[in-house]
């Protein structure tokens, strides 16, 4: 990790308990799996901390400059994160490099804190929706090199990620297509 830092101070609050605070910084970190062939690069984020947990913290901000699956840049990240008592609640938008015109937003949370079961839940959407976009299919699947689609469409999903592995929906509609 090229830059990470943690700085914090331990304190007593009004009810004479300890409490830690802390800013959590990462800077250019990046995340790679190699049996995905995946990888996110370029992970920048400030998050502010305490234990014990409260209910909210202050928000705090990360971004993922470069999201590499099957050796495509699929495009950036950008969000919110604020810690809660069982975890972190986090939202943002992702900017699609395969398809420029999408933009995808997204609300979830992780629990950590609390639970014998961590899981991380994300509810995603395209913004704004229903928008006219032009695909290139040559760039999902070289196949299909030259063939374009364009129309209204509307994307909607969740994802799970938990011990068992990594779950989820996803429900794409084209309206007004042209092929």
């Amino acid at each position: 990790i090229p830059g990470f830092s943690l700085k914090g101070r331990m304190a007593q609050n009004n009810n004479k308990k300890q409490i830690v605070t802390a800013l959590l910084k990462l800077e250019d970190a990046s995340m790679i799996f190699p049996e995905k062939n995946a990888s996110i690069n370029a992970v920048n984020g400030q998050i502010p901390i305490q234990w014990p947990p409260e209910d909210k913290q202050r928000a705090g901000k990360f971004s993922a400059g470069r999201l590499q699956f099957q050796n495509k840049n699929i495009g950036s990240v950008l969000g919110t994160i604020q810690q809660t008592r069982q975890g972190f609640d986090f939202s943002g938008h992702h900017d699609s490099r395969i398809i420029p015109e999408l933009k995808v937003g997204f609300r979830g949370s992780t629990k950590l804190f609390q639970t014998k079961t961590p899981e991380t839940r994300i509810k995603f959407q395209q913004e704004p929706p229903a928008a006219d976009i032009k695909i290139n299919l040559g760039k999902l699947l070289p196949r299909a090199k030259g063939v374009m689609i364009n129309g209204k469409i509307q994307l909607e999903g969740d994802l799970i990620f938990n011990e068992p592995g990594l779950s989820g929906s996803m429900t794409t509609s084209i309206s007004n297509g042209k092929l």
